[in-house]
């Protein structure tokens, strides 16, 4: 009895050292601003909270990127008026749009995607999008946010 106590608590005790690892991609390098465009980085820092779910996430309903902890996408768009909508997945399993299963993607397929955020946006600007908050992050606060995420837009791969 004691044995299967310690190995259901080593297990735990694994799960949660693995999920605490801190982001492992190359330091984030921001690209100049497309001069007619926007750019759109969306973005969810590395978090044992929620660490199990993915965001897959949208601007003006066009999928770009399947944002799990500690993870980025950027989407390059004309100008104008833009919302951010994410839908919850699960982490296991799916890949791309697809939202896996688990806990999440129920949540995921029962709710859609859900509007976070809408603002306009102005040609030669960057914006940063927190998820799965939907904050409009301040570029110089966001930077700092950025350092070693991972790149997962899905052009990138």
């Amino acid at each position: 009895m004691i044995r299967w106590k310690y190995l259901l608590f080593m297990t735990f005790v694994a799960a949660m050292l693995a999920a605490c690892a801190s982001p492992s991609g190359p330091p984030f390098v921001l690209q100049p601003a497309v001069q007619d465009q926007t750019t759109i980085y969306a973005f969810r820092i590395a978090s044992i909270v929620g660490g199990g779910n993915s965001y897959l996430t949208a601007v003006n309903d066009k999928f770009i990127g399947r944002l799990d902890s500690g993870t980025y996408a950027v989407y390059v768009t004309e100008p104008g008026r833009k919302v951010v909508s994410m839908r919850a997945g699960s982490i296991f399993f799916g890949e791309g749009e697809e939202l896996g299963w688990g806990l999440g993607a129920f949540v995921g397929a029962v709710d859609g995607y859900v509007e976070m955020l809408e603002f306009d946006t102005e040609p030669g600007k960057i914006y940063f999008v927190q998820i799965p908050d939907g904050d409009l992050i301040p570029n110089d606060e966001a930077l700092q946010m950025m350092d070693r995420l991972e790149n997962v837009t899905p052009e990138a791969k």
